[in-house]
């Protein structure tokens, strides 16, 4: 509300009387705050008694953050590494993934303590069936959010055994750095494999032509620089390797039957599937039922006394896994097998 309280005139005493007058009867309370502070801060020639100084600090500069890169470990998960720069004024990290190539948008799935480490667990992701894109982001304490200037998408390896006993290997190509490189590596388990070849950056498959082993395990390493300009050159210079999934094939021994000789319906496994081997010597005795994972884990065992059994999906992950039946007389049945009904090799 606007009350008129007079007409105040620089020339004029008694107007100047009569306006703080009217003001004082109007507002009595804020008449005597405004008297009370210019006794505190003004002497009676009107000149301040004391001077006051306003600093304004000035935060140090929060850089984008730099992803070095998207690692599969051997535990099937993905880790993010990236640079952890030396500035008191970064609260906290985010994650944001991106699926590849469902294309679902980027969703968060993490936040860290800034001061306590530089890499993210993804234990939620499934390297061994797609491949997925990343980006970081800062947030200071000011709660702004300053973004990675590049997103890094990690390797997907299949890996296929041909007709004439080659085994073919393909991967996407990893984006977020400058690759100069492939490596292939080969062994009997995942903590057991050899460099086989290298080949150029640009090429995004391979064939081994080599013998197989009852088992073989396959990994690609990837090469590169980062490559965006705005980073220190001290940055470009650094050469970073990243690794892809472990990929499991099967190769062929005396011992063993082709897997066409066991069946296994449906396939994907969703809830449950029917298992059946042809009725031999083997049902003499146990049947021993193992399922490993990509990375030759066993996740599953049990015994059957029957050549045709139900197999029971419990607790296991959607994605690729292999299934082995075997008995007391060296009998083996091996078969690839789908968890899951969003999985896609």
């Amino acid at each position: 509300m606007i009350q008129y309280l007079g007409q105040l005139d620089s020339d004029n005493n008694s107007s100047t009387l009569i306006f703080y007058l009217n003001f004082f009867l109007m507002n009595p309370k804020l008449f005597l705050y405004i008297i009370f502070a210019y006794i505190c801060l003004f002497d009676s020639w009107g000149n301040a008694k004391n001077k006051y100084s306003i600093y304004v600090e000035q935060l140090d500069l929060v850089k984008p953050p730099i992803i070095y890169g998207i690692n599969v470990l051997n535990e099937n998960e993905l880790q993010i590494t990236f640079e952890k720069q030396k500035n008191n004024h970064v609260a906290y990290y985010n994650i944001y993934r991106n699926s590849i190539p469902d294309d679902a948008g980027w969703t968060l799935i993490g936040r860290g303590n800034y001061q306590a480490t530089a890499c993210f667990r993804d234990i939620n992701a499934y390297p061994d069936r797609q491949s997925y894109e990343y980006k970081v982001s800062f947030v200071d304490s000011c709660g702004y959010e300053i973004f990675s200037p590049n997103i890094h998408k990690s390797i997907q390896l299949k890996v296929e055994t041909l007709t004439n006993g080659y085994c073919f290997l393909r991967w996407n190509a990893y984006e977020g750095l400058k690759i100069e490189s492939y490596h292939v590596l080969k062994g009997s388990s995942p903590n057991n494999m050899i460099l086989i070849d290298s080949i150029n950056g640009s090429t995004t498959n391979y064939i081994d032509n080599s013998f197989l082993n009852e088992n073989e395990y396959y990994k690609v390493e990837a090469y590169g620089y980062l490559q965006d300009s705005t980073i220190a050159d001290e940055y470009k210079t650094k050469r970073i390797k990243v690794q892809s999934n472990i990929s499991f094939t099967q190769g062929d021994n005396s011992l063993s039957h082709k897997d066409e000789n066991i069946k296994f319906y449906p396939n994907p496994l969703t809830e449950y599937s029917i298992v059946a081997i042809p009725y031999d010597s083997i049902l003499l005795n146990p049947i021993q039922v193992c399922i490993f994972n990509t990375m030759g884990k066993l996740v599953y065992q049990k015994f059957f006394y029957s050549n045709a059994f139900l197999l029971e999906r419990g607790n296991l992950k959607d994605g690729l896994y292999i299934l082995q039946v075997s008995g007391s007389t060296h009998s083996i049945y091996r078969k690839k097998i789908i968890v899951g009904t969003l999985y896609n090799p």
